[in-house]
């Protein structure tokens, strides 16, 4: 659904996902990860935020956002995620 921009549709198949998977496990993380890119995908960078924020260091997540920004052909706010993760990064 996210490759035919039918963000919301992805976001309805992750949140269902979501709901049938531990939430302490590898499969979890795998699709938060996923439901993180379609809410962003779908310009919800706040839903976004939240539900990755749980499985990346903070570095991570604005590399993660910043990636996302790009994917939605947002290059300023691309750059702007991508430099606060430089900042936060070890």
């Amino acid at each position: 659904y996210l490759l035919d921009k039918r963000n919301d549709a992805a976001v309805e198949i992750f949140q269902k996902a979501a709901k049938r998977t531990p939430s302490k496990s590898a499969a979890r993380t795998r699709i938060d990860l996923n439901l993180s890119m379609a809410y962003a995908m779908a310009g919800d960078t706040e839903k976004a935020r939240k539900v990755a924020a749980p499985h990346l260091t903070e570095a991570g997540l604005y590399n993660n956002l910043g990636f996302y920004a790009k994917l939605a052909k947002d290059d300023a706010l691309a750059r702007d995620y991508l430099n606060m993760s430089l900042s936060k990064s070890p």
